[in-house]
């Protein structure tokens, strides 16, 4: 293949090496969306555009975005778009968590958290109330924002 190969090292990790090969370079933008479980999030055209990285199987994106408006958003919050498509991975290794700033929501909310999960484009995002997950969807507004960071495998 062609690449860096780094095969002529000792590998030093604890668990299985599967490849010493760096294959992949690449960075640019991608354009995210909202989706609710119901209702609809808008998002703002001039606030939509988010930066990625990817070195390898592994892709850092980030970006801030911005609500225009909403019609009674419930349920699940999405971030749609993402570059590439999430790795599918044995005993759910490919799960990824992202680290996110909400701005100007409505209502109470606990603490925001999310996941990547297997072979998609989304990031979920939720509320944690102390005990389990629950939607998120119902606290954002018109003028909210979201900004995100989050690496994940392909």
């Amino acid at each position: 293949g062609k690449g860096i190969d780094f095969s002529i090292q000792t590998a030093t990790a604890t668990g299985t090496t599967t490849s010493e090969l760096l294959d992949h370079y690449e960075e640019g933008t991608w354009t995210a969306g909202f989706t609710a479980g119901s209702g609809t999030i808008t998002i703002n055209t001039g606030a939509d555009l988010g930066a990625y990285t990817r070195i390898g199987r592994q892709v850092t994106v980030q970006g801030y975005f911005g609500v225009t408006s909403v019609s009674t958003p419930s349920g699940t919050l999405t971030i749609t778009g993402l570059p590439f498509t999430s790795a599918s991975l044995s005993e759910s290794a490919e799960y990824s968590t992202p680290s996110i700033r909400l701005g100007s929501t409505t209502g109470t909310m606990n603490a925001a958290q999310g996941y990547v999960s297997s072979g998609v484009t989304t990031l979920v995002l939720e509320d944690f109330d102390g005990t389990a997950a629950i939607a998120m969807a119902e606290h954002i507004q018109g003028g909210s924002s979201i900004a995100v960071s989050c690496t994940y495998f392909v």
